[in-house]
C-alpha cells in the first residue's frame, strides 16, 4: 500500500497496482517497506529471499527490483510498542549503563518459559518464578562484573525469523552494523504483554 494512514486499529491506504484504497488490520501486517532516495528501508520478506540468492542472482534480482539493498539501516522508534523498538530501547539503555531501564525491558518469566521449553522440561509454577528471578540476578552481576555493552554509532536491520502465536511472541534477527563496518547478528525471542507493551527474552544460539 501507499500514502498510508492509521486509522483507530486499521492502516488505509492504496494498492499500489491498482490505486484501489485498501483497510488492513494493524494486528495482520507482517511486513512493510520504505524506498526512501531509491534504498530499502524494512522489506524483511524482500531480503530474506534475496538472501538465499547466489551472487549473480543478486545482481540480477537488484536490477530487477530497481532498489538499493544494502545492509540497511532500520528505523525505529526506541519504545516497547513494536518489537524491534523495544531491542533498541534496551540496548540504548545498555549504552547507558541504566540497569533499571534494562530491566524494565525485560520479562524474566516468559524467558524462563521459552528456556524451559527448549530443554522440554516441566516445572511448577513456583519454580518457575524462583528460576525467573535467578535469572534476573545473573544478569545483573553479569553487567556489574563484565559491564555493559555500547550499541552507539550503529546502524542496524531487522528480520523476523519466526513467531509463536499462540505465545504472542516473535524471533528477531538484528544485524548491527558498526562504524568501522564490523557487523554483529543477534538473534532474540521478544514477547507482547497484554498491555501491548513488547519485552526482550532469551537469545538464542
Amino acid at each position: 500500500m501507499e500514502d498510508v494512514k492509521i486509522e483507530n486499529n486499521y492502516y488505509l491506504g492504496k494498492l499500489a497496482e491498482n490505486g484501489n484504497s485498501q483497510k488492513v488490520l494493524i494486528g495482520e501486517v507482517i511486513d512493510w517497506m520504505i524506498i526512501e532516495d531509491g534504498r530499502l528501508i524494512g522489506g524483511y520478506t524482500i531480503r530474506h529471499y534475496r538472501d538465499t540468492l547466489d551472487e549473480e542472482a543478486k545482481t540480477n534480482f537488484d536490477i530487477d527490483f530497481g532498489v538499493k539493498i544494502d545492509n540497511g539501516n532500520d528505523f525505529f522508534e526506541p519504545n516497547l510498542s513494536t518489537p524491534e523498538g523495544a531491542i533498541i530501547k534496551i540496548e540504548n539503555f545498555y549504552s547507558d549503563e541504566n540497569l533499571e531501564g534494562v530491566l524494565s525491558c525485560k520479562n524474566f518469566l516468559k524467558e524462563t518459559g521459552n528456556l524451559l521449553e527448549e530443554r522440554e522440561l516441566s516445572v511448577t509454577e513456583e519454580l518457575k518464578a524462583e528460576l525467573a528471578e535467578v535469572l534476573k540476578l545473573t544478569l545483573i552481576e553479569g553487567l556489574k562484573s563484565n559491564g555493559f555493552p555500547y550499541f552507539n554509532n550503529i546502524e542496524r536491520s531487522f528480520t523476523l525469523l519466526d513467531e509463536k502465536l499462540e505465545n504472542r511472541q516473535k524471533l528477531i534477527f538484528e544485524k548491527l552494523i558498526f562504524d568501522n563496518g564490523d557487523t554483529k547478528f543477534i538473534k532474540f525471542w521478544v514477547g507482547q504483554e497484554k498491555n501491548g507493551d513488547w519485552k526482550v527474552l532469551n537469545l538464542v544460539d
